[in-house]
């Protein structure tokens, strides 16, 4: 195999790993993306149970 051939053959090895690892890190990503929804809910969520909670209190404090 000539040193051109080589070249050649390292830098195709070379490109389907960097293929292989750009995959792993976009499937990593969409992931992370759907955890960031998950919690993101999750924080509205309780955003919204504080409010209500901190209402119930300011009606309990003018009905004292």
């Amino acid at each position: 195999m000539s040193t051109a051939e080589q070249q050649l053959k390292r830098i195709q090895d070379k490109l389907q790993q960097l293929l292989k690892q750009h995959s792993a890190v976009r499937k990593e990503n969409s992931k992370l993306n759907e955890e960031i929804e998950v919690l993101n809910k999750k924080i509205l969520t309780q955003q919204q149970s504080a409010d209500e909670l901190k209402q119930q209190v300011s009606i309990l404090k003018l009905n004292a």
